[in-house]
């Protein structure tokens, strides 16, 4: 059976598509409609959008704290739902009047040096469990995984839903 966390070409594939994917989810919307407030749900697509970028910007901020020797805050393994709920909210308040044309550049240039992490890692910082400590039995590829391909995932499904059932989303 396929498994992208236990091969660095498959999961830098899925890191791709998934990227790929949302971007494709946006297609056909103005600025306007990407920017407008409880769009979906509370946030806007803009919204939508930063949020994927943070949680993949909080793992390469991670690395690159422990590449300093330093301990890297905590990552969603084992945080409560209302701590990470509190981290979103920050980041969201952050991130709501920031253009567009920035919150879509950081989402490539942050995906783009996803990649070159990735590619940089030998296999056994990816694939070894408990390689890095503050991991505990976890694999990096397993976050790696959940953050930048799932959590991608999930959130272009919300928008192409969100485009099937609204007429904005159909008529831009």
């Amino acid at each position: 059976m396929f498994n992208p966390t236990q091969d660095k070409l498959r999961l830098l594939d899925q890191i791709r598509m998934e990227r790929d994917f949302l971007l494709r989810s946006l297609a056909g919307l103005t600025p306007d409609v990407m920017e407008r407030p409880a769009t979906l749900g509370e946030w806007s697509v803009k919204g939508v959008v930063a949020h994927t970028e943070f949680w993949v910007r909080l793992y390469l901020d991670a690395m690159d704290a422990e590449a300093r020797g330093e301990k890297p805050d905590p990552l969603p393994w084992g945080l409560s739902d209302p701590v990470i709920e509190a981290m979103n909210a920050a980041d969201y308040a952050q991130t709501v009047s920031r253009p567009l044309a920035a919150v879509l550049g950081d989402f490539l240039a942050t995906y783009d040096r996803l990649l070159a992490h990735v590619i940089a890692q030998p296999d056994e910082t990816l694939f070894v469990p408990g390689y890095h400590a503050w991991m505990g039995r976890d694999t990096i590829a397993h976050l790696v995984f959940a953050i930048a391909v799932e959590h991608c995932l999930e959130h272009a499904a919300q928008i192409r839903r969100w485009k099937s059932e609204s007429t904005v989303g159909n008529s831009q």
